[in-house]
């Protein structure tokens, strides 16, 4: 137990950590909320399977960049930038309103989805950077605690905000914890990274590592396994459950 809170004792981690809780926290609770503000809707099941499916959409071709530029730049600008799109997007969805075209919905929530892709990998390389080796194993085991936790409290905070205020509000505050996250960042130092000295190109690096996964077969069982799955469990979840509790946000969540 010792291990896994060592990290924290180390300033620079301590102030990344606690600004990515409450990103994520953010994150988890967004997908309850925009279903909130969209449940009054006439083609309500129409615009939340396109608002959650644009959003998908857009992680999917931003994450296959989102790894070899976190590893090219450093993490922290990339979360910034990455936080700086989300929050972009989450407050244009709150100024078009739950009843704004869909199309218009879907982009913002496309563009959302980039956010979120390029995100992903600099937050999974950027918590380790900051730590010495012998702090490693706590800093990944922290960082793995936290997305499991912020997943249910995320999601439960942003059902009761939604029914205790608004959905509108709820999502304020999603905008705000993007903006907390990047100045958590301002003044991160990272560890310098040697780059190769011919370093292919970022099309090449891409394609590298599709060659990689696809070589290995467990790797990408695991991965085709993961892919079904959300498409065929997740994403329904994600669509019914809304429909079911209606108003009920904090069942929901």
């Amino acid at each position: 137990m010792r291990a896994l809170f060592a990290p924290l004792s180390i300033p620079a981690f301590r102030q990344v950590w606690a600004g990515q809780v409450l990103n994520l926290t953010g994150d988890a609770a967004y997908g309850v909320s925009v279903a909130l503000l969209l449940l009054p809707r006439a083609d309500a099941p129409h615009a939340l399977g396109t608002v959650l499916g644009m959003a998908a959409l857009g992680g999917i071709v931003s994450i296959l960049v989102g790894g070899a530029l976190a590893d090219r730049h450093h993490r922290a600008r990339v979360i910034s930038a990455s936080d700086l799109l989300r929050a972009a997007a989450v407050t244009g969805i709150l100024l078009a309103g739950p009843s704004a075209p869909l199309r218009l919905l879907g982009a913002l929530s496309g563009a959302l989805g980039v956010g979120a892709g390029l995100y992903r990998p600099a937050y999974m390389a950027i918590l380790p950077g900051l730590v010495p080796p012998d702090r490693l194993p706590g800093a990944n085991a922290l960082r793995s605690i936290t997305n499991r936790l912020t997943t249910l409290l995320g999601a439960a905070a942003g059902g009761t905000l939604s029914v205790a205020t608004s959905p509108q509000w709820a999502l304020g505050v999603n905008v705000v914890t993007f903006v907390v996250s990047i100045l958590t960042l301002v003044r991160v130092s990272e560890a310098a990274r040697e780059a190769p000295e011919h370093r292919p190109r970022l099309a090449a690096e891409i394609a590298d590592g599709l060659c990689y996964v696809s070589s290995r077969t467990w790797m990408a069982a695991v991965m085709i396994q993961r892919t079904v799955q959300m498409a065929l469990v997740a994403a329904p979840v994600a669509l019914i459950l809304p429909m079911l509790t209606r108003r009920e946000g904090a069942w929901y969540g």
